[in-house]
């Protein structure tokens, strides 16, 4: 029996994962990050943890084809340089894959998280069995992976996917990434709950403003579930605005389906159902039959895809 391991690193909280090769999942560990203790800490934690994993399984080293570690980015995907990482504290040009190997003694192979997600979903989840997707994770920011004629688009950068920062609006409110109009500043768990501070400020009525200043995204989709009228409104306004950015992706690659994830995506129908109708306003035969659904995976489409890095590398 050979395994693979599976490492999700976020900001807050990292997962390690042992899975047979053919991404059975044996165990998951989930530990908190701690994003301000520097390089050297996390990496240190990452590796004994997934060490002890190994070790609690009595598995030979030799057994493990590899580690599979999906990073936020911008990263070198063949050298293993993660160049930035925003979330975490001093992580600029490292040596990633170097640096775990060296803790671990164990081949590293390192993915965006994003990619690695939806390498995870098509694999193990609700992308199984198509050809062209685009998996999209909507959170506190929007990321993104493209699967093409069955094989992970980087592109020649590694910065394939990147939807969250196509442009919805030119003239927009400024991005944290220096332009204007992006998409994740409208449509991201933040933009949602950033619009609806504004609305309920203008005079707006809502159940959300029991709240105070204090809510999220989640509860703006709670409340538009319970026919809260602006609730409802701003949801259907986020699922607009995904539509017309997906309805140009479709047109272009003629995809087979999309597949939403992340924490915003629990809304359900009350997100997908104006995706959906925005989508096939704007698209015409034969794109207009791309699927558009919820991923299966939710958190672990990370750790799950990271895992099947390692396989696809091989």
């Amino acid at each position: 029996m050979k395994y693979v391991i599976g490492v999700d690193l976020g900001g807050t909280t990292t997962s390690v994962a042992l899975f047979k090769n053919n991404i059975g999942l044996i165990k998951q560990n989930v530990l908190p990050t701690e994003a301000d203790k520097g390089i050297d800490y996390i990496l240190t934690k990452i590796s004994l943890a997934l060490i002890k994993l190994i070790e609690e399984y009595r598995i030979k080293k030799h057994n493990i084809l590899g580690v599979g570690f999906g990073s936020p980015g911008p990263l070198n995907i063949k050298n293993g340089i993660v160049f930035n990482c925003p979330n975490l504290k001093g992580w600029k040009n490292v040596p990633l894959k170097k640096l775990m190997e060296s803790k671990t003694g164990l081949p590293v192979f390192i993915e965006n998280d994003a990619n690695a997600a939806a390498l995870g979903e098509w694999r193990k989840g609700s992308g199984q069995g198509v050809r062209n997707m685009l998996f999209v994770t909507l959170g506190t920011g929007i990321g993104g992976g493209l699967i093409i004629n069955n094989q992970l688009y980087s592109g020649k950068d590694d910065a394939g996917g990147e939807i969250g920062h196509m442009t919805l609006f030119p003239d927009g409110i400024k991005c944290n990434c220096g332009n204007f109009g992006c998409i994740e500043m409208y449509a991201s768990a933040t933009g949602i709950v950033r619009r609806t501070k504004e609305a309920l400020k203008s005079g707006k009525k809502s159940i959300l403003s029991v709240f105070g200043n204090n809510f999220t995204s989640k509860d703006v989709y709670c409340a538009a579930l319970k026919k809260d009228k602006l609730a409802f409104e701003i949801m259907a306004d986020t699922g607009k605005y995904l539509g017309i950015i997906f309805s140009s992706i479709a047109s272009l690659l003629d995809l087979d389906m999309i597949v939403v994830g992340g924490n915003v995506s629990n809304a359900g129908e009350t997100l997908l159902r104006p995706i959906r109708k925005e989508v096939q306003a704007r698209v015409m035969y034969p794109a207009n039959k791309v699927k558009i659904i919820k991923a299966r995976l939710g958190a672990n489409a990370g750790v799950i895809g990271a895992a099947c890095t390692v396989l696809e590398k091989l």
